[in-house]
């Protein structure tokens, strides 16, 4: 009889068992079939500003002389973040300002030499020992060609005097001669009359073939004095018109090599003035690649970045090809800050605002490829960011979950077989 009565006892509890199993999982179907939940696209990404961080190059390069910032330093527009070396650039710049100021001196005397003025007349801004040293050549110059000038005149001055000598003896034999023809023109008459011998005669015209002998002679040597003198006058203008090509080719290359220098000056005070690497805009310094001095910069390679102050953050994330078709604009998400792992902090919500329309493919690894969306953090993702006390910086690594819509569980638990059926039936 107690036998029977476990048995009994036994199949009851067994039944109820069962009942309740039954149960359970009715009311689990019940609740998967209706029970809805958040379905969501999870995607990496990193924190960037709306007007992305600035990129600090250089166009020519050069070596670091002075850091003055660090990572994580605020700066202001315009604040020298790193000096470079200009020792090599002073020295040339000093050296053309000397070649400059020496050239603008010499212009300034050739110029006076030109006019033939008394004084130099040097640019203001001339320094005294320059003008002590071109006034020198300026006076050296003019005493060195007034001396051969005076010297040529010299001579040509003698030449006329001669001239003059040789002149006034002309005039006393050609006196002579006529008087010498006069009297043998009376002695001539005498001798036809019978009155005197020949011999006078004689006499007279030997007197006068030797005065015409020194009339030529006179003339001659008047002759060659006049063809000298214009030697020498052609020899001084010679002379002047060299001296005057030698000041006006001088003069010619002196300003071209000024406009050069004026050119090389420029453009190494710019150089200096660029050698001082300022902050492009307001930020926050991330990502140096220089850290001390005596490093080479190379040119327009990144040297460091400025994150923009006060700009409203936004999320890059990398969506997955096999999840584009569920992420769009206006989506909802949720972003979790890999820096901060707090259960008990408030969720950071964020908006799509923008999805490329075509893939990307990753410069580093050809073979990864996404697609990019950006998502704006939300007035109250911001609020909560503050209340949690986190400190958001550019470049932060997060991960965002895009709400994708609502599934039923039981839909959901389902999900890979009809995945697996739809694939099938493809395939058919």
């Amino acid at each position: 009889m107690e036998d029977l009565n476990q048995k009994l006892t036994h199949k009851h509890v067994s039944r109820f068992g069962i009942l309740i199993i039954f149960l359970i999982f009715g009311l689990f179907g019940i609740w998967a079939a209706f029970a809805k939940i958040d379905l969501s696209v999870n995607a990496p990404g990193e924190v960037i500003v709306q007007s992305y961080k600035k990129t600090v190059m250089h166009p020519k390069g050069g070596i670091v002389s002075n850091i003055d910032v660090h990572e994580g330093d605020e700066v202001q527009k315009g604040q020298t973040l790193i000096q470079l070396d200009v020792n090599q650039l002073k020295e040339r710049l000093g050296e053309a300002e000397s070649n400059y100021q020496h050239l603008l001196a010499q212009k300034a005397r050739i110029e006076a030499e030109l006019h033939d003025k008394k004084h130099i007349q040097f640019p203001n801004d001339i320094s005294e020992d320059i003008k002590k040293a071109e006034s020198t050549i300026f006076q050296n110059r003019r005493t060195n060609l007034k001396n051969r000038l005076d010297d040529l005149k010299y001579q040509i001055k003698e030449l006329k005097e001669a001239i003059k000598s040789y002149q006034t003896s002309l005039e006393y034999k050609q006196k002579l001669l006529d008087s010498y023809k006069q009297e043998l023109q009376k002695w001539q008459n005498l001798f036809k009359e019978g009155l005197v011998d020949e011999l006078k005669i004689y006499d007279l015209k030997r007197k006068i073939d030797q005065v015409q002998d020194d009339i030529e002679t006179l003339q001659s040597q008047i002759k060659q004095k006049k063809a000298t003198i214009e030697e020498l006058q052609n020899k001084m203008k010679l002379i002047v018109s060299e001296y005057k090509k030698e000041l006006l080719d001088t003069l010619k290359k002196d300003e071209m090599q000024l406009a050069s220098l004026k050119s090389k000056i420029a453009i190494y005070k710019d150089e200096i003035e660029k050698s001082s690497i300022k902050a492009p805009d307001r930020g926050v310094v991330v990502d140096m690649q220089v850290h001390s001095s005596g490093e080479v910069i190379l040119p327009n390679r990144p040297i460091l970045y400025v994150v923009p102050k006060n700009e409203k953050l936004i999320i890059e994330a990398k969506i997955s090809p096999m999840d584009i078709d569920k992420v769009h604009v206006g989506q909802k998400a949720e972003i979790h800050f890999a820096s901060y792992v707090d259960p008990s902090a408030k969720p950071v919500y964020g908006k799509v605002i923008y999805v490329s329309a075509d893939v990307i493919k990753d410069p580093k690894d050809p073979r990864i490829q996404y697609y990019k969306a950006l998502i704006e953090i939300t007035p109250d993702g911001m609020r909560a960011i503050k209340e949690n006390g986190f400190k958001v910086m550019p470049g932060m690594p997060v991960t965002v979950f895009i709400k994708a819509g609502q599934r039923s569980f039981i839909s959901y638990l389902l999900m890979p077989l009809e995945q697996l059926l739809k694939g099938a039936f493809h395939a058919n």
